[in-house]
């Protein structure tokens, strides 16, 4: 009689059929992942933005400190008498006569751990006009050392949008010495404008005005309340337009009202689109745009927020009850 012995077979590996069904399970699972990544990524890169504009309202306060007045959205170095009648309503100005040196950025250096490089800048005005540079009475962007004017500075870009690494990492801008870039912008108030407005016969009503010497606004003049007035914010540069004028030429250059600072109300409500191009604040923060306070602190505005009480945050002494937002 014939016996058959047992046996078993020992398989190697997967059936297509099972490592389908594998695959199938790990897609689900990173496609339930994918979103709380970029949720945490996202509000990590926020966070960074805020410690950012918290740290531009450490140095703006030890300016003041410092100084006795915030810096000034840029200084004037040109002919004597050039600030009395930018700052006035009786002559038609600017008339071409005047030269414009170091945005605000720059009288922060010293406040952000750049002593080094503020060092390199040459910001005095001379009241003889002794300078040999420009119209006489100070050194101009164009004449200040390249080391100067290219340094590229971390805390001045948001993480959502850039790094100090991104190219291009200097301004491209023809007619302009390549310089360091940045994400935030001054506030000029809901004109738009640091100086009187001689056609239509108004102040400058933001944080920051031109000024001379590093000299700009006492806090004693935000009758609105320090908590309810805007110093700086994340500004609008179209994707794709890294490094150009008007937006996003060099940071520190006084001529580039278009990358250092920007206007804030009905005239200039926040940018809807990371494409949008125009001059107004913005960010690349989905639906949100960050805020940094002449009290120190920083708000996360909605990109909604009604430009009327953007106007009320963005003057100093409108006199406006600021509603809840």
């Amino acid at each position: 009689m014939t016996r058959l012995t047992g046996y078993w077979v020992r398989r190697e590996g997967f059936t297509l059929v099972e490592l389908l069904v594998v695959i199938a399970i790990i897609a689900i699972l990173i496609g339930l992942l994918l979103p709380a990544v970029q949720s945490v990524r996202a509000a990590a890169a926020r966070s960074s933005c805020a410690n950012n504009l918290k740290q531009l309202g450490l140095a703006c306060q030890m300016d003041y400190d410092t100084n006795g007045w915030l810096p000034p959205s840029r200084d004037l170095i040109g002919y004597p008498g050039e600030l009395a009648e930018l700052a006035g309503p009786s002559v038609i100005e600017p008339d071409g006569d005047e030269d414009l040196g170091a945005s605000w950025v720059v009288y922060l250096f010293p406040f952000i751990e750049q002593q080094n490089v503020y060092n390199l800048w040459n910001l005095t005005v001379y009241p003889n006009g002794n300078s040999g540079s420009g119209n006489g009475f100070g050194v101009v962007y164009g004449d200040q050392p390249l080391a100067a004017v290219q340094v590229q500075i971390p805390i001045l870009f948001c993480p959502s949008r850039r790094s100090s690494s991104t190219a291009p990492t200097l301004s491209i801008s023809p007619g302009e010495n390549p310089g360091g870039l940045g994400d935030y912008a001054c506030c000029l108030g809901s004109t738009g404008i640091d100086l009187w407005d001689q056609g239509l016969g108004y102040p400058p009503t933001g944080a920051f005005v031109l000024g001379v010497n590093g000299k700009g606004r006492s806090f004693n003049e935000f009758k609105d309340g320090l908590s309810n007035t805007i110093l700086i914010g994340d500004k609008q540069v179209p994707l794709g337009t890294f490094g150009q004028a008007p937006y996003d030429n060099c940071l520190f250059n006084g001529m580039n009202s278009g990358s250092w600072g920007r206007g804030l109300g009905p005239a200039y409500p926040l940018s809807q689109s990371i494409r949008e191009n125009a001059w107004k604040y913005g960010s690349y923060h989905p639906g949100i745009c960050q805020f940094l306070f002449a009290d120190g602190s920083v708000h996360q505005l909605s990109t909604s927020l009604d430009p009327v009480i953007l106007g009320y945050l963005a003057d100093i002494a409108d006199g406006n009850v600021v509603p809840n937002y």
